[in-house]
């Protein structure tokens, strides 16, 4: 659903019969590591987000903000806390053909894909600067 420049969108994934990967110690050896791959009967995820791209004269802003959520329990445990993301870009258009981008994105820490990738990094933060140019 959308706008000229603004949109919005959801999605949700049933998964069924997935395969995940687990680290155990290897005979109750905690000096020893062993990766293992377990099945689950199934697993949900959803995702929700908007985007606003608006020109403003040579200024070409994008503000996207969404929301990734999944539902799983493995052996009693959940691994559903939602992380939330953000990022917002700008494009500036320059004289000469030459576009300067002023990027940074945003997310807060929670569970990602199955527990092998859980995030447990804090909130983070980056900003990058690009220059691009074209030759005539």
């Amino acid at each position: 659903m959308g706008y000229t420049w603004f949109q919005f969108f959801a999605n949700w994934r049933y998964l069924v019969d997935p395969c995940y990967q687990v680290i155990e110690p290897y005979h109750d050896n905690e000096l020893i590591s062993m990766y293992i791959f377990r099945n689950l009967n199934h697993t949900q995820v959803c995702y929700v987000g908007l985007t606003a791209s608006p020109t403003i004269g040579w200024w070409h802003p994008t503000l996207d903000a969404g929301m990734r959520k999944q539902f799983l329990t493995i052996g009693g445990k959940a691994y559903s806390k939602p992380i939330f993301i953000g990022s917002f870009n700008n494009a500036f258009s320059l004289p000469c053909g030459w576009t300067l981008n002023l990027d940074m994105s945003w997310n807060t820490q929670g569970h990602s894909a199955l527990p092998l990738f859980i995030w447990h990094k804090e909130e983070w933060t980056s900003l990058c600067v690009e220059v691009f140019f074209t030759t005539a």
